[in-house]
């Protein structure tokens, strides 16, 4: 009969076929008796890791795509230079304060990371109207407004009404009423509102406003909201001497973004398509 795999058994027979890891009072424990108790603690999630890697790989193959040990050497320098630390004190730390050794980081992490973005490379790159928008967010004009969200629309018109009818007190409102408690502590201030970066509809709201006027009621996903327009902040000035760097920064974090989202929806493709029997699942 088989042994439980997390008891170790002495068997002479067994020794014979495996190498002997441990003796424990005359009694031994077996390479294979290791293996099956790393099988049943680990076995899934190390199972799942490989069959991730090796769609990669075969991608990777079928597309002409390969990562080199330079590249790879070359990638952990570049993550280590942007913790401003050495190679070596860099995984160092993975090491002792995240438990993954330097192999299992080039192989695990840094080789799919490199694979990936490598086969989402031809979609990753901004085009004139993307680099165009994150200037004007960055650098456009913004709002300086308070805020003040609800989660009906009947208490968004009362509040509106009360704002109205005295907008000097939007900021006790917003203290008093402002269901999100983010705004409510801050007294309806939020950060700048941008271009770009959030709901159409808000932003939209926000530009239109004048100085100290006080929008109608903007339904934003389940809330409502309530604005008041506190300032009225002009574009920031670039002169051409440092325009193409700014260009060039956005145009490099655009592509980060990009490669990072365009890679999570590629490895859904690549697995929705993949042809997989986990047999270790299959009772």
């Amino acid at each position: 009969p088989q042994a439980n795999a997390a008891s170790p058994r002495p068997a002479a027979a067994d020794s014979q076929k495996s190498p002997v890891t441990a003796v424990v009072n005359g009694e031994q424990i077996t390479r294979q008796n290791l293996a099956d108790e790393c099988v049943r603690r680990y076995a899934h999630d190390v199972l799942d890791s490989m069959i991730s890697k090796q769609i990669l790989l075969q991608a990777c193959q079928s597309r002409g795509v390969t990562v080199t040990e330079k590249d790879i050497e070359d990638e952990i320098q570049n993550v280590a230079t942007k913790f401003g630390l050495s190679v070596d004190r860099w995984l160092s730390l993975l090491e002792s304060e995240r438990n993954v050794d330097a192999q299992q980081y080039r192989k695990d992490i840094i080789w799919p990371t490199l694979a990936l973005r490598r086969l989402a490379a031809r979609q990753a790159d901004p085009t004139q109207e993307e680099i165009r928008k994150a200037f004007e967010s960055e650098y456009g004009p913004k709002v300086k407004a308070r805020l003040i969200a609800v989660s009906s629309r009947q208490k968004a018109d009362w509040v509106l009404q009360a704002a109205q009818a005295n907008p000097d007190n939007f900021a006790q409102l917003a203290k008093e009423h402002s269901e999100d408690r983010a705004t409510a502590s801050a007294y309806g201030v939020i950060p700048p509102i941008r271009k770009h970066v959030g709901d159409p509809n808000l932003e939209q709201a926000a530009f239109s406003l004048k100085e100290g006027q006080i929008s109608p009621v903007i339904q934003v996903g389940n809330q409502y909201l309530v604005l008041k327009c506190d300032k009225q902040i002009p574009e920031t000035f670039i002169s051409s001497e440092h325009l193409p760097q700014i260009e060039a920064q956005l145009k490099e974090r655009l592509a980060e973004h990009k490669t990072r989202v365009e890679s999570a929806d590629l490895f859904q493709q690549l697995q929705g398509q993949a042809k997989i029997v986990n047999l270790l699942k299959d009772a």
